[in-house]
Order: C-alpha cells, then structure tokens, then sequence
C-alpha cells in the first residue's frame, strides 16, 4: 500500500478547509440550556441530558416503561458547545473584560482585602539554614 506524500501546500489547504467549517455541536440527546444568576447579565451554561424510559414492569410482549425526567449537568464545552455561535479560530474569544465580567472580579477582590488574614502559628518567614533538607 503506497500513501502519497502531502506538500506543504496541500497540508495547509487542508488545516484551512477544517478551519473554516469548525463549528458548535451538541452531544447526541442532549440540548445547550441556560441557568440565570442574580445578575442579568450572567449565563450558566447547562446541558440537559434526555434519558432513555426505564422499565418498570409488564411482561416480554407488553412492557410498561416510566419517562425520566432530563438531568441537567454543567457543560465544560464552553462556545464550541453551542450550536448558535459562529466560531472562527483566527478572531478568538471575546474577552471577560469586553464582557463586563471584570466588576464582579474587583468587587470580590475589594471585599477580600478589607479581611485580615487570621494567624495559623506557623513561621512567617523560613530560615536559609532550615531550607535544606537535613533541617
């Protein structure tokens, strides 16, 4: 079996086609919801997984079955997940600052810094004789 060898030319041609038809896809029965928190603005993006019915009783020729309600769990795929976002890799994600998220960051930040840090007994500082190994 004899493969040929690409070019250069022709292994780019090819990383671009797959590029440009990178796109959002869901998980097979699955659908992209959305949970909202206290501000409007925030979106926890979920996956709502559809689950298959569960036999619950009758005999081989006429089952019973029970539907399950779907489960919702975090979804990590973050905007390839989404089916409704255009995604193209040379402009990149839109950053948190651009999004607003940079006021809930300092506004944690400012109320972690008005709280003093409670002593745990242990040394502050590690003398140079003790860093070794033999201390």
């Amino acid at each position: 079996m004899s493969t040929t060898k690409l070019t250069r030319r022709e292994q780019r041609e090819h990383a671009q086609r797959f590029i440009d038809t990178l796109a959002g896809t869901a998980f097979p029965n699955s659908r992209r919801i959305y949970v909202h928190g206290s501000q409007a603005d925030i979106r926890v993006p979920m996956r709502e997984i559809q689950l298959s019915p569960t036999l619950v009783g009758g005999d081989k020729d006429k089952p019973r079955y029970e539907t399950n309600e779907p489960i919702p769990v975090y979804d990590t795929s973050g905007p390839y997940g989404d089916p409704d976002i255009s995604i193209d890799v040379r402009q990149g994600w839109q950053s948190c600052a651009s999004r607003g998220s940079t006021r809930v960051t300092t506004a944690r930040r400012s109320a972690n810094a008005a709280r003093p840090i409670p002593k745990r007994g242990w040394p502050t500082t590690v003398s140079m004789s003790c860093a070794s190994a033999a201390c």
